[in-house]
C-alpha cells in the first residue's frame, strides 16, 4: 500500500460566518503552514471548518451563502476543487 500526503496548497472562503472583512480571505502557499492561530472571533474555527469542507461538504456548518473553493495536492496530482 502507497502512502500518499496530503496537502492544502490554498484556501478561499466568502459569505461565512466568523470571517469579519465583508469580502471574505484568500490564503495561498498553505504547504508551509501548521497552525492557525489569532484573537477570538477572527474566523480560526471558520478557517478550519473550511479546510475540512473541501475535502467532505461541511452541511451549512459555515453559513447557507458560504461559498469555498481551494487547491489540494495527494501525491503528485493537483486538485482544485470550488
Amino acid at each position: 500500500m502507497s502512502k500518499l500526503n496530503l496537502r492544502f496548497k490554498s484556501l478561499t472562503v466568502d459569505n461565512a460566518r466568523g470571517i469579519q472583512r465583508k469580502q471574505g480571505f484568500c490564503c495561498d502557499d498553505l504547504s508551509q503552514i501548521n497552525i492557525i492561530y489569532g484573537s477570538n472571533g477572527v474566523g480560526k474555527s471558520t478557517a478550519g471548518l473550511a479546510l475540512m469542507a473541501l475535502l467532505s461538504p461541511a452541511n451549512g456548518k459555515l453559513g447557507e451563502a458560504c461559498d469555498i473553493s481551494g487547491v489540494i495536492e495527494l501525491g503528485q496530482q493537483r486538485y482544485d476543487l470550488s
